[in-house]
């Protein structure tokens, strides 16, 4: 019971699949007694991806509302939480394609995370991944330097993360991804024959640090 029990029960309302109207109910019930619980933000935001029930102008109203109603780097702090989670669920082409995040904002939020949280490896590494991908080799390389270790919430594996550690620090190329690669993520069954007909290898590794076959068996691709 007590204002414990309301958040979860609200998080959790979240995550069963509720209408979108209930879905908004429960997230507005949950902020009213606790604005800065962030797990309420991050299911809020599986919510609203134009995957399931929402839109990329939905999610970008989300993040900004969010911010604004709690303001300062609190509010930074959430949108920072908001944008980590599209990119976890979205991938980097459809994060930086179809949605506006302010990576300033994004970097203001991060920030205030490691103000409050110094010691946090994993805020480090979200913070390095999203770095990253925006291709600011200057942030990164200095958030870098004060990971700890990786950590697998932020990155698909262990070489990836040394990859693009390198990149940041200056001592190696940024991991791009091959055509291959894209077309395997992208489930383009097509593309893929036709590429593997023009020459392509399909004992590649990817710029993840996996097999390709490893990845296309994680999209569910077995052909």
């Amino acid at each position: 019971g007590g204002l414990q029990g309301l958040l979860f029960d609200a998080a959790k309302q979240l995550l069963g699949g509720q209408t979108k109207d209930a879905a908004a109910i429960s997230f507005e019930k949950g902020v009213k007694f606790e604005p800065l619980y962030t797990p309420l933000y991050s299911e809020r935001t599986r919510q609203l991806l134009p995957r399931w029930h929402g839109s990329y102008p939905q999610m970008m109203a989300f993040a900004n509302g969010a911010a604004s109603n709690v303001g300062g780097d609190d509010g930074d702090a959430l949108y920072a939480i908001i944008a980590s989670e599209v990119l976890r669920w979205e991938g980097a082409d459809t994060f930086l394609n179809n949605y506006l995040f302010s990576w300033e904002k994004i970097q203001s939020g991060y920030e205030a995370f490691l103000k409050q949280f110094p010691e946090s490896n994993y805020y480090r590494n979200a913070y390095a991944r999203m770095a990253c991908v925006q291709r600011d080799a200057g942030v990164a390389g200095r958030v870098f330097k004060a990971v700890n270790s990786y950590d697998d919430g932020s990155w698909a594996s262990p070489a990836e993360y040394e990859a693009f550690k390198a990149w940041g620090l200056g001592t190696g190329a940024y991991p791009e991804r091959s055509a291959l690669e894209i077309a395997v993520e992208d489930r383009d069954t097509d593309g893929v024959r036709k590429l593997l007909a023009d020459g392509g290898d399909a004992k590649t590794i990817t710029s993840k640090g996996e097999p390709l076959l490893e990845l296309a068996i994680n999209n569910t691709d077995y052909e």
